[in-house]
């Protein structure tokens, strides 16, 4: 389950002076130079004191550098200039939900919401939240609310699959899973769910092709070699057991390490 940060840079309601530092701070953090931008912000702000837009691009620009605290404190700061800046409440959610606080998640996302209906990010994120607390059926009612919205949004399918999967509606998982693929082919944990459901289903070819998809796109996830060497030891194929556990092993997959040397074998 992912957050996601609106990128949207704005440059109005700038004095004069400010404007052109605010430009300026777009056009570094668009070419990369994300310290520079910050410089043009703060110096954006430094002139114009009431320029929400610089702040919300600064809270962007540290969110971009990994830091929470300066980027929550400038979502702040854009909110308290204009308490209509729906994006910037959306993205204090971000960071609340990604704190785990998802109490307060909630309360900024229910605020941009009320600013801005059409905002689906801020639907499926309040879904994870519940979904997070096992309260599967209203997540579900929150992925949909997203998907009303904005049809090809793929993560609130393939977190939708994921509530209906706990809620032991197999079909329902498999049709979003499936779905969440069809808009974003490199959604490589759908293919590792479907495989895991595939397999504990007794369909081990199915499940291998799911898992050698997920690979393809993700080649470092050691758990989806060790899951098809599980698939393959109940299809009685001894050989590609070794081929998949030895890849797992070496990509420091603990369990397959263990296999490895329980059994005689060195990765």
């Amino acid at each position: 389950m992912k957050w996601m940060i609106l990128l949207f840079l704005f440059g109005f309601s700038c004095a004069s002076c400010a404007e052109n530092w605010c430009t300026n701070g777009m056009e570094m953090f668009g070419n990369g130079d994300v310290d520079g931008a910050i410089e043009c912000f703060l110096k954006a702000v430094a002139v114009d004191s009431t320029d929400s837009a610089s702040y919300y691009n600064m809270g962007i620009a540290y969110t971009a550098k990994g830091d929470q605290g300066k980027a929550m404190e400038c979502y702040r700061n854009a909110v308290e200039i204009n308490p209509d800046y729906a994006h910037a409440y959306h993205n204090i959610g971000v960071i609340y939900s990604e704190r785990g606080e998802d109490d307060n998640a909630v309360e900024f996302y229910r605020k941009a919401i009320e600013l801005n209906p059409a905002d689906a990010e801020a639907h499926s994120a309040i879904g994870v939240t519940f979904e997070r607390k096992g309260d599967y059926a209203e997540a579900i009612e929150w992925y949909r609310k997203a998907i009303e919205i904005e049809p090809e949004l793929a993560m609130a399918y393939f977190n939708m699959g994921f509530a209906y999967e706990n809620l032991d509606n197999i079909a329902k998982a498999l049709e979003c899973y499936r779905k969440s693929i069809e808009i974003a082919p490199a959604v490589a944990d759908a293919y590792y769910n479907m495989g895991n459901i595939y397999l504990v289903q007794g369909d081990c070819d199915t499940a291998i092709e799911c898992y050698r998809q997920q690979t393809e796109i993700a080649p470092d996830f050691a758990g989806a070699y060790f899951n098809m060497a599980i698939a393959y030891n109940q299809n009685g194929e001894s050989e590609q057991v070794l081929e998949c556990m030895r890849t797992a092993a070496r990509l420091g997959l603990q369990q397959a390490q263990d296999w490895m040397r329980d059994n005689g074998h060195s990765w």
